[in-house]
């Protein structure tokens, strides 16, 4: 995706919804203290961020 508006319009279609979509629209719902709780709990892809070989 280019920018935050096609990432915006791919998270708003309406049907068939990937799995990607359906865990996304999820995560607009909670509390920020309730992220910050679950992303401790387990690593997160950072864009942009260059991935190590072991990966």
């Amino acid at each position: 995706m280019k920018n935050m508006q096609d990432f915006h319009n791919w998270l708003s279609v309406r049907e068939p919804l990937l799995l990607e979509q359906i865990r996304l629209r999820a995560l607009t719902g909670v509390s920020r203290t309730r992220l910050a709780k679950v992303s401790n709990e387990a690593p997160w892809f950072i864009w942009d961020a260059p991935q190590s070989l072991s990966e």
